[in-house]
């Protein structure tokens, strides 16, 4: 489908790709990963055309589509959200509209030659249509639109209405009802929930296209991917598998590598003893001066260089008392949109690290910011506990910057202590390397103020940390280190994330903002989707059961026919059972589409029964739906 040979790309100062020899085949889900910096977006606007490279050849099998998912807020025209979905497909919507405005005219239309015309062009349009799949295309363009997050109430909202994350939904929307035959989608995640995260797992696995992904989400990476290509150091290396199968195979490979380098340097040492000894032999020296020639000749093998992230313990901080902070009597809300209305009072404890969740507009960040006192509850109050010292990560903390500060001069400011070289350190650590540690603030990209901020953040010496989507500015490497900071943090934190490997390696405890209330799950974010679960599976027997009951009764009497009221009754009756049952059949996907669960075959058994069940039983539904619809 997509082949590179010899690529090279550079800019002034630096060399992004070297002679770089790659290929994507028409059924690959592709992982392309690598440090921050590395050149995974550059790649992707090679293959589109937007960026030039130095040297080499792409070959493009004729008759491929690509299209491409950046990074950077689209531009979109005074539209509503569907009607801009729609025009994905502009010849099907003028179609459409000539069918319409022809159905309209042939209702008043009094002359037969015209309506003889006008139905011959009818009967033409409506064959189009059919040939062009627009009624699936239609069923396609909402199931896409909906498992983005967004309901039907947003349809007819005009396009500047939505956010720049709702924006970018749209982006992604309008290229997966594109079906190119490969789709290139440069950190799709970052702007979804995690409901929305599961719905797209889903839909990029069953893709009849290639995808290739730039993703910092490590479990997207594993439900999604077949394949895992690494830039670094100017090259691409290629692994099967997902990004848990390249953790392993990478490490498997750096220990042989280690084996190998030591065995070619004993042997080197052997022979330089030799040339050394028998260099002035009258005898040997021919033989000596042979190995020294021989020992020049090797290419040494080579160790990879750990790749620079983030190294980070947190100072020491100052003890909280135990209660960390109360939220009592908690009531949020805008004009006719209620947020939350809190039923009882919720206490954080020390040691408690906390993971908010809930889907967009839910309130979350809202509810962070008023427990900082960045914005008032509408009722009740916040109250924090003895000795407590926090710092607030926000989405837009790089806004606190001083932009006229360097970035050295920024890190200085929370450390006047450290060194030049401590300083240094830690900044290059961040990715500030050599001239970016002078550059002044103003100057830097986006995501390099983020990790500015964050560093500053890092230094601070609190013990209540709160974080909204720390995570989505970092590699993966990086996020590692992160992590790895939060789990040794003794105090309390809490964060806002849409990335659920993070969450379920630092949480303890889940608050998920739902139905204007807080749930509390005392346990991580395993145990979260445990009782999740439990609570679907007894709302999908409770309605089966309930529905069943009703049929039964409604069949009591032979030759009963029901009325129009009824017959509703019982339709969303089904159809409440039908969206239960595909909430299930979902989940089990998921969880079938993991690798680590076939190391528990019983467990794996279990699942794939249960999913063969649902299958069944779901068909049953649709049948009786179609019946009573009819």
């Amino acid at each position: 489908m997509l082949k590179l040979t010899k690529i090279v790309k550079e800019y002034t100062h630096r060399k992004i790709l070297d002679n770089v020899e790659w290929f994507i085949s028409p059924t690959d889900k592709l992982g392309l990963i690598g440090p921050n910096g590395a050149g995974k977006s550059t790649l992707m606007k090679i293959l589109v055309k937007q960026e030039e490279f130095d040297s080499g050849d792409i070959y493009i099998a004729p008759g491929t589509t690509i299209t491409y998912l950046s990074q950077e807020l689209p531009a979109f025209k005074k539209r509503t959200l569907i009607d801009e979905v729609k025009n994905t497909f502009p010849e099907i919507v003028a179609l459409q509209e000539e069918f319409n405005r022809i159905e309209e005219k042939m209702q008043i239309e009094v002359s037969n030659d015209k309506l003889e015309s006008m139905v011959m062009r009818y009967s033409y349009i409506q064959d189009e249509l059919n040939r062009l799949d627009a009624q699936n295309l239609n069923i396609e363009l909402y199931k896409v639109i909906k498992g983005l997050g967004f309901s039907e109430s947003d349809f007819e909202k005009p396009l500047g209405d939505f956010s720049g994350g709702w924006q970018m939904r749209i982006a992604l929307a309008k290229l997966l009802l594109e079906k190119p035959n490969l789709l290139l989608l440069d950190e799709p995640t970052n702007h979804l929930d995690i409901e929305a995260i599961e719905w797209l797992e889903t839909y990029l696995r069953d893709y009849q296209g290639a995808v290739l992904l730039v993703s910092h989400d490590r479990r997207f990476l594993d439900r999604v991917v077949n394949r895992i290509t690494e830039l670094e150091h100017e090259k691409l290396f290629d692994y099967p598998g997902n990004y848990s199968n390249f953790e392993m195979l990478k490490e498997k490979n750096l220990e042989s590598l280690i084996s190998a380098q030591e065995r070619q340097e004993k042997e080197i040492k052997r022979m330089q003893v030799f040339v050394e000894r028998f260099r002035a032999s009258a005898t040997k020296s021919t033989q000596a001066k042979s190995r020294e020639k021989m020992i020049a000749r090797i290419e040494r093998i080579e160790i990879p260089k750990d790749s620079d992230s983030i190294h980070f313990k947190f100072p020491t901080p100052p003890a909280s008392g135990k209660i960390v902070l109360k939220l009592k009597n908690l009531k949020k809300e805008f004009e006719e949109n209620k947020l939350f209305d809190l039923k009882k009072d919720v206490w954080v404890e020390r040691g408690d690290k906390i993971a908010i969740l809930g889907g967009n507009g839910v309130g979350k960040t809202t509810l962070m910011r008023i427990i900082i006192g960045n914005e008032a509850p509408t009722t009740g109050e916040v109250e924090l506990g003895h000795n407590v010292i926090f710092n607030y990560f926000a989405q837009n903390q790089s806004e606190k910057l001083n932009m006229n500060n360097t970035v050295i001069d920024e890190i200085y400011d929370v450390v006047p202590e450290y060194t030049l070289t401590q300083v240094r350190s830690l900044l290059g650590r961040f990715l500030f390397r050599n001239e970016k540690a002078f550059q002044e603030v103003h100057t830097l990209s986006g995501g390099e103020k983020s990790r500015l901020a964050m560093a500053k953040m890092l230094l601070s010496s609190t013990n209540l940390i709160l974080m909204d989507e720390p995570t989505n500015h970092l590699d993966i490497p990086s996020k590692e280190v992160l992590i790895k900071a939060l789990q040794e943090f003794p105090e309390t934190f809490i964060v806002i994330s849409h990335d659920r490997d993070f969450i379920a390696r630092t949480c303890n405890k889940i608050f998920e903002l739902i139905d204007n209330d807080i749930k509390i799950y005392e346990g991580n974010y395993d145990f979260y989707l445990e009782e999740k679960q439990k609570e679907l599976n007894k709302q999908i027997g409770i309605e089966i059961i309930k529905s069943e009951k009703e049929e039964a009764t409604n069949q009591l009497s032979k030759g009963y026919r029901l009325d129009q009221k009824e017959k509703q009754k019982m339709l969303a009756s089904i159809e409440k059972n039908i969206i239960k049952i595909e909430e299930r059949i979902k989940f089990l996907e998921l969880e079938l589409a993991d690798p680590e669960i076939y190391n528990n075959s019983e467990m794996a058994i279990k699942l794939n029964t249960e999913y063969n069940v649902l299958k069944s039983e779901l068909e049953q539904k649709y049948v009786k739906w179609e019946e009573l619809a009819i």
